[in-house]
């Protein structure tokens, strides 16, 4: 099943789904960079940055290094990284109120977009290693659609229970706010804050690393947010060598396939170059491409106090950003590689764990109207005789 994710990663639906997802995320946290913070500090926002894999993959192509593709090897630990990254800041013991806001905004958005786009990408993936039937985009944008609230609150209900235990350390810290009397207080009763720190931790680290169980779940089950967050959480901690395990088989083949994704881009921005080098000359394209890679200092400049940009760099700068977002968007194929991918392996692994801990066969999934238990009202028909269908799907018994 680990191994079948390898050829689902490639699916058209699913490059544009994830490469989708990728690009209306870097533009909230854009428009959360705009909203809460200095005009000096949104180029170097600390959530905001350039993609996963493209800036490293154009500059391979530029130089030639078809070779040192082999160097990008982690495409799971990439995505959880880039997508836990606001949530992790967030608690951060140097936020200021304004860059707390950034964060949590950052974070509730990318929560939003990937609870629709990984939502779809999951249900794809559930359909096909399960019953092998394909889901179609616009099926697998309904269906996440439709559980939009499930999706999006299944990470976000332990963070309540986090800023729930978290409240006596801020009444100890605001106790020993006044004086050292204060302090001294706070020092006495420092050992309740303390077990309330090990409560969260154990809350928080099977979320760490089972939150994107819970779109395998939603997108198999068709089930709502408390179903997936009790189902990753017993997964993760009842079965954390199984689950160790899967990762690892998981990030061989999404290795694998981040190499082929990243070799077909190099060698079509590599054979654009060229083409483009014989008309403009190899000394104009080198011009285009090292003003296209300070782009982003010249950005800050302009907006810096005190510094100014001279006339003469601004003009071939302008034809240098167009080119360069022609070359983002072509490797943007590859940050949708490894979202896709994530979300896939994600949703295998998913159903690994259910047949491990819950003996569930792996082609079990919820279709669309089916109802997996009978309502009470139908249960109560059925016990008093009648013979009612109901609204639950029945299987008829075997020829004989």
């Amino acid at each position: 099943m680990l191994f079948r994710t390898f050829g689902l990663s490639f699916q058209l639906r699913v490059l544009l789904l994830a490469i989708a997802g990728v690009i209306l995320v870097d533009l909230g946290w854009w428009g959360a960079g705009q909203l809460f913070l200095q005009p000096a500090e949104r180029p170097l926002g600390e959530v905001l940055h350039s993609p996963v894999m493209a800036q490293r993959v154009m500059e391979q192509a530029a130089e030639g290094k078809l070779g040192s593709v082999l160097m990008i090897l982690d495409p799971i630990q990439e995505v959880w990284v880039h997508a836990t990254r606001p949530y992790r800041l967030f608690f951060s013991v140097d936020n200021s109120i304004r860059s707390m806001a950034y964060r949590a905004l950052c974070a509730l958005w990318a929560t939003a977009v990937w609870s629709i786009f990984g939502g779809a990408i999951a249900r794809i993936t559930a359909l096909s290693l399960t019953r092998e039937e394909r889901c179609g985009l616009k099926s697998a944008l309904l269906f996440s659609l439709s559980r939009f609230l499930s999706f999006f609150t299944a990470p976000l209900f332990p963070m309540l229970g986090v800023l729930a235990f978290a409240i006596p350390a801020m009444l100890l810290g605001l106790i020993a706010y006044f004086g050292d009397v204060g302090l001294l207080i706070a020092g006495v009763l420092y050992f309740i804050a303390a077990i309330f720190g090990v409560m969260t931790a154990a809350l928080l680290i099977p979320l760490l690393f089972g939150w994107p169980l819970m779109w395998g779940a939603i997108a198999t089950e068709a089930s709502d947010a408390f179903d997936a967050l009790s189902r990753s959480y017993a997964y993760v901690t009842q079965r954390p060598l199984h689950f160790a395990f899967y990762g690892a088989v998981s990030l061989a083949v999404g290795s694998l396939g981040l190499f082929v994704a990243s070799l077909i881009v190099v060698v079509s921005l590599g054979m654009t170059d060229w083409a483009f080098a014989i008309g403009a000359g190899g000394e104009r394209l080198g011009d285009l491409q090292i003003a296209a890679a300070d782009a982003p200092i010249r950005a800050f400049r302009q907006i810096a106090p005190g510094v100014g940009v001279p006339v003469e760099m601004a003009e071939p700068a302008q034809g240098a950003q167009i080119i360069h977002f022609w070359r983002g968007l072509i490797a943007r194929i590859l940050d949708g590689y490894v979202y896709g991918f994530f979300f896939i392996a994600a949703t295998a692994i998913y159903l690994l764990l259910r047949y491990d801990v819950d003996q569930a066969e792996l082609d079990e999934v919820t279709l669309e109207g089916e109802v997996r238990f009978p309502p009470p009202a139908f249960a109560a028909d059925a016990a008093n005789g009648t013979d009612e269908p109901g609204n639950i799907e029945t299987t008829p018994p075997p020829e004989a």
